[in-house]
């Protein structure tokens, strides 16, 4: 009789145990979905900003929203509802706006997300950060581990945590030129003429251009590869900067200059006086001018006039000629 009942009581504490295990699996099936939901719902209102910024800042997008899934909690912290700080920058020395401390931690405070976006990727702008724009755009993998290793968190998982972020919400597809065009044309087609940079709150947006350029990284400068159609004026729109600006940067004179021709490199800052470590010499080609090498190596033209001591007017030097790029 004591057999039987304490067959009894087991049979019971085993049916307790397996309903207390179904009902804890639908929970956790249902709060996974609930934070998938707001993953995605968070992708799908700030993709195209992130787009904007891979193009004109060289960042994936799939890093920024990874981080910024990671850093808010998908918006949803107390930093980023208190702040508008969806990235976790804390204030630093330097730093001279709003802030908004957590615990007796001081954080930058935003008066929106945009400018949070902003100052991220001006942030990811510094020189620790140098290394990471030698990096293809589209290998999301290296751009985590290199974050990680130059310093953006403390947490030793974290570059694993980026890449599973993105893989988990497909965000890599947001790297790729040709998706890209499609979520900016999306976009644009459902904003009214001339609306595309004003904000939900009526106020004007930062200049962000509807840009159709990947900005590429090369020599240590910021350039964008040419494409049909391009013209200077065209650009420099595309990319905030006066024409004059964005024609010296790359060695253009007179007031009217031929269009830049498809495929090569237009830098969108002030060229370097040589070329990099390990472009020493170069040899002269069929076609070649000192135009061209300038802008194949990154170097401005008067610094590599001077370096093979060249005067204005002297001439190309032939094919065959070898020149020096760096002393």
């Amino acid at each position: 009789m004591l057999c039987k009942c304490k067959d009894k009581d087991n049979f019971l504490n085993i049916k307790q145990k397996i309903i207390f295990c179904f009902i804890f699996s639908v929970f956790l099936a249902f709060f996974a979905q609930s934070q998938t939901s707001q993953q995605l719902e968070y992708v799908a209102k700030y993709r195209y900003l992130a787009i904007q910024h891979q193009r004109e800042f060289g960042i994936p997008a799939s890093i920024t929203l990874a981080q910024a899934l990671l850093e808010s909690a998908s918006g949803g912290s107390k930093l980023a509802r208190e702040g508008n700080n969806h990235f976790g920058v804390k204030c630093h020395r330097s730093f001279q706006g709003d802030s908004v401390y957590i615990g007796s931690t001081c954080y930058r405070r935003y008066t929106d997300v945009e400018q949070s976006y902003l100052d991220h990727s001006r942030f990811l702008q510094g020189k620790r950060y140098t290394e990471l724009f030698q990096l293809d755009i589209t290998d999301y993998r290296a751009w985590a581990h290199g974050i990680k290793r130059c310093g953006y968190a403390t947490d030793p998982a974290y570059a694993s945590k980026l890449i599973a972020m993105i893989e988990m919400c497909h965000l890599s597809e947001l790297d790729h030129s040709a998706v890209q065009d499609e979520i900016i044309a999306a976009e644009l087609a459902k904003q009214p003429q001339n609306s595309a940079n004003v904000a939900a709150n009526g106020k004007k947006r930062r200049n962000l251009p509807d840009v159709m350029h990947n900005v590429h990284r090369k020599w240590g400068l910021h350039c964008v590869r040419v494409v049909a159609g391009d013209t200077w004026e065209g650009l420099a729109k595309e990319f905030n900067v006066k024409s004059s600006k964005l024609l010296g940067f790359n060695d253009v004179k007179g007031k009217n200059p031929e269009p830049p021709r498809p495929g090569m490199m237009v830098y969108l800052e002030k060229k370097n006086p040589e070329a990099t470590e390990g472009h020493e010499v170069y040899t002269f080609k069929e076609g070649d001018t000192m135009w061209t090498v300038a802008q194949t190596f990154g170097i401005r033209l008067d610094d590599l006039m001077k370096l093979n001591n060249l005067k204005k007017g002297s001439g190309d030097p032939a094919p065959g000629d070898r020149i020096i790029l760096r002393n």
